[in-house]
C-alpha cells in the first residue's frame, strides 16, 4: 500500500520531533553551535556576514522572555546541530504570525522553505504537502526582500531563491499540488532560478565563483526534478530529447558545481558535500555503478569530517552506501534459480482458491501458481508472453520485495495477485475489461509494493514501485514481458498498470470508494466500450485486492493484521527513539486496546465500506464481505483476552530492543 523525495538525497535534512527544549538548553546549544556550525546552514549564510546578532533589528525586538533574533538563530541550531525539527518549526512559524518586523518574518520565511526541504530530504512522512509547504514560504521570503533594496536584504534574497527553485522543482516532479500545476510549479522554479542568476552585489572573483557553483547545482536540480517527473509521466520531452539525455545534463551541471565549489568554498563545505550526493545519485540512475559508489564513498567522507559520524545526514549517507555496494555484491554474486523447479503446467487452475495461505506455501509454488494464472486467464497466449521471461520478471520482483518487512513482503504481493486474479475470475471481468486491461491488473498487483521500504510515505511510495516496476518492463530487457505486444497496446497497458499502483495509494481510498457508492445509488455498472468505467474498474479491483487480507481465512487475516501492526509499531518506536514527531494513529500497539481499536477502525471504517460496495454491484463476491464483518464481530474491547487477532509479541518489542 503504499521515491526517494526529488533531489532530496541531496539536502541535509532531519525529521521534526515532539520534544521540547526549555529555555537553558537553548542557550547552551547557540553557545555550542557558534560560528562554524551555523556557517553549515545556506540560510544563515549572510546573516553570519553581517554579523549574526549585532544587527539591531534583529536583538532589538522581544517575544515572551527571550529575543526573537535568538529564536531565529536556535531554530538553525536546531535544524543544524540538534534534530529538533518541530521545535525549529513552531519557533519559526510563531514569528511569520506574530511579527510586526518585515526582516524578522522574511528571515523565518526564508529558514522555513529550508526547514521542509531537509525535513522532506530524509523523512519516512515525507510528502507533496511537505515540499509545497517549502516551496511556499520561500517564494513569500523572496516577495518580503523584494521590498527592500538593502545590500544585506539582496543577499538574504538570493538565498530565498535558492530554495524557492529547487522546492518548486521537487514540487513540480511529484505532479504538482494545490498551489501549482506541475508545469507552473517548473516555470515557477526556472524563474527563480534566473532571478537569482542576476541577484549579485559586488561580488570579488571568488564570490562569483562561488555563485557559479550554486548557480549550476539548482540548475542541475531543475534538471533531475524534470526528469523524475518525465518518468512518473507529469512532463513531455520535446526536441529528440530523451531521459537519459536529461540524466546526462544534469549529471553536467553537478559535475560543474562541484568543480567551482571546490575552487572557491573547498571540500568541507556543506554545498559542495550536497554536490557530491547528486553527482552520485546522477550515476546511480544512469547505471554507473562503480563511479556511484566512488562519489557516495567520498560523501561518507567528507560528512564525516564534517558533522561527525553521529549525525543523521552521515548515517543516511552511509547507509546509502551500504545499499549501493551490497546491491553490486548481490548482482555479481546472485545465483541463478534451478528452472527446472518453475513452470505454469506444475499447477492446475483448480488450486487457484481464495482459502490459499501465503505463509505455508513453498516459495516455488507461489511462483508458480502466478504463471499459471497468466496461463489459465488466456493473458500469456494473447499476448503472447514467453514464459521463461515471465519466469525472470517473477522471479526479479520477488526479490526486490524486502522479506524483513512484517507486512510489506513478497507474501503480501502475492496475496493480492491472487485475490486481483480471483476477483476477476469470479465477476467475468472479460464482460466489463479489455484483454491489455485485465493484463494491467496482474502486473500492477504483482509490483504494487516492490522495495517497499515497510513504513507508509504517502503518494510518493507508489510512484516509486511504478517506477521500478517501469524498469523491468523496459523494452530491451530481458524481464519485459510485454515484449510482443504493439506500441498502442504497451501504451494501454502501461497506463493502466500506472492507474493501478496509484490506486493503493490511501490517499485515493475516499476517491474510489466514493465512485463505487456511486454507481450503487445509480445501480450503474460498467461498460466496456467507456475508457473511464475501464479505468475505475481496474482502481477498484487492485485497491480491493491490496486491502484483502481481512476477507481471507480467519488465521490469515489474523497474520496479516498483525504484520500490519508490527510494521507501525516499529515506525513508531523508531520515532521516539530519534526523538521525533510520533504518528499518533501508530503509539501504543503494545497495548491490546490499542491494537483492537485499530483494527476495528480499518475494518469498519476503510475495508468494509470498500469490500461492501464491491459486492453489491457483484454480489459473486459477497462472501469475501461478510468475512470482514466476521472480523469485526471478534473485536469486543472488554473481552480482549479471547481475540485471536492481537499480536501479543509487540508487548515485547522495545526501542532499545529494535534500534541497538
Amino acid at each position: 500500500m503504499s521515491c526517494v523525495a526529488p533531489g532530496l538525497d541531496a539536502a541535509d535534512g532531519i525529521m521534526p520531533p515532539s520534544a521540547t527544549l526549555s529555555w537553558p538548553q537553548r542557550s547552551g546549544a547557540m553557545k555550542r553551535t557558534g560560528n562554524r556550525k551555523l556557517g553549515r546552514s545556506l540560510s544563515i549564510k549572510a546573516l553570519e556576514d553581517e554579523g549574526g546578532l549585532q544587527q539591531p533589528e534583529f536583538i532589538s525586538r522581544k517575544s515572551g522572555d527571550f529575543p526573537v533574533s535568538l529564536t531565529c538563530l536556535s531554530a538553525v541550531a536546531n535544524m543544524q546541530d540538534n534534530g529538533k525539527f518541530g521545535e525549529a518549526q513552531q519557533e519559526l512559524e510563531d514569528i511569520v504570525s506574530g511579527s510586526k518586523s518585515r526582516r524578522e518574518m522574511a528571515m523565518a520565511c526564508l529558514l522555513l522553505g529550508e526547514l521542509f526541504n531537509r525535513w522532506g530530504s530524509c523523512s519516512q512522512s515525507y510528502s507533496i504537502e511537505i515540499m509545497a509547504k517549502g516551496a511556499m514560504y520561500a517564494s513569500r521570503a523572496v516577495q518580503l526582500y523584494k521590498e527592500d533594496d538593502s545590500d544585506m536584504d539582496i543577499e538574504f534574497r538570493k538565498f530565498s531563491l535558492y530554495w524557492k527553485a529547487i522546492n518548486c522543482a521537487s514540487v513540480a516532479s511529484l505532479g504538482g499540488c494545490n498551489t501549482w500545476s506541475a508545469d507552473a510549479a517548473m516555470q515557477e522554479a526556472e524563474i527563480a532560478m534566473q532571478e537569482m542568476s542576476l541577484t549579485r552585489i559586488n561580488s570579488t572573483p571568488k564570490q562569483v565563483m562561488e555563485d557559479g557553483g550554486y548557480q549550476d547545482f539548482v540548475h542541475g536540480m531543475l534538471i533531475y526534478c524534470k526528469a523524475l517527473g518525465v518518468e512518473r509521466g507529469y512532463f513531455t520531452l520535446k526536441d529528440g530529447k530523451d531521459l537519459n539525455s536529461l540524466l546526462l545534463e544534469s549529471l553536467q551541471m553537478f559535475q560543474d558545481s562541484y568543480e567551482k565549489l571546490i575552487a572557491s568554498c573547498g571540500e568541507l563545505n556543506n554545498q559542495t558535500v550536497k554536490t557530491v550526493t547528486m553527482i552520485s545519485t546522477m550515476n546511480k540512475m544512469l547505471g554507473n555503478k562503480e563511479e556511484a559508489i566512488r562519489w557516495a564513498e567520498k560523501e561518507v567522507h567528507l560528512r564525516n569530517k564534517l558533522h561527525g559520524d553521529l549525525n543523521v545526514r552521515t548515517q543516511i549517507a552511509k547507509k546509502k552506501l551500504e545499499e549501493m555496494t551490497g546491491i553490486q555484491e548481490a548482482d555479481e554474486a546472485e545465483e541463478e534459480d534451478d528452472p527446472s523447479l518453475y513452470g505454469s503446467s506444475l499447477i492446475d487452475p483448480s488450486e487457484i482458491v481464495w482459502s490459499l495461505n501465503p505463509f505455508e506455501l513453498t516459495r516455488e509454488y507461489k511462483i508458480n501458481c502466478i504463471l499459471q494464472m497468466f496461463k489459465c486467464s488466456g493473458l500469456s497466449e494473447l499476448f503472447n508472453i514467453p514464459e521463461d521471461r515471465l519466469l525472470r520478471f517473477v522471479l526479479k520482483v520477488r526479490k526486490s520485495y524486502h522479506e524483513e518487512n512484517a507486512f510489506h513482503n513478497w507474501k503480501h504481493a502475492w496475496s493480492v495477485t491472487v485475490c486481483g486474479f480471483l476477483i476477476m475470475q469470479e465477476i467475468g471481468a472479460e464482460k466489463f475489461l479489455l484483454p491489455t486491461d485485465r493484463l494491467a491488473i496482474l502486473i500492477a498487483c504483482i509490483i504494487h509494493d516492490i522495495d517497499h521500504p515497510g513504513y507508509p510515505v504517502l503518494n510518493v511510495l507508489e510512484h516509486m514501485h511504478w517506477s521500478r516496476g517501469k524498469e523491468l518492463l523496459s523494452e530491451g530487457c530481458d524481464t519485459d514481458i510485454l515484449v510482443n505486444t504493439t506500441a498502442e497496446q504497451r501504451k494501454e497497458i502501461l497506463d493502466q498498470i500506472y492507474e493501478g499502483i496509484m490506486s493503493t495509494d490511501m490517499q485515493n481510498h475516499k476517491q474510489i470508494v466514493k465512485e463505487m457508492e456511486a454507481r450503487v445509488e445509480e445501480q450503474k455498472s460498467y461498460d466496456i466500450n467507456i475508457p473511464r468505467d475501464r479505468v475505475e474498474l481496474v482502481q477498484a479491483i487492485v485497491h480491493c485486492a491490496d486491502l484483502s487480507g481481512q476477507t481471507l481465512e480467519p488465521e490469515v487475516a489474523y497474520q496479516f493484521g498483525r504484520g500490519v501492526m508490527e510494521e507501525f509499531h516499529i515506525q513508531s518506536q523508531r520515532e521516539k527513539n530519534e526523538n521525533l514527531m510520533e504518528t499518533p494513529f501508530m503509539k501504543g500497539l503494545h497495548k491490546p486496546l490499542a491494537q483492537a481499536k485499530a483494527q476495528l477502525g480499518f475494518l469498519h471504517y476503510v475495508v468494509g465500506p470498500l469490500w461492501k460496495s464491491l459486492a453489491i454491484i457483484f454480489p459473486q463476491l459477497s462472501l469475501r464481505s461478510e468475512r470482514i464483518e466476521e472480523r469485526c464481530s471478534e473485536i469486543d474491547f472488554e473481552k480482549l483476552d479471547v481475540w485471536k487477532g492481537k499480536h501479543e509479541g509487540l508487548q515485547n518489542m522495545h526501542v532499545e530492543d529494535l534500534f541497538d
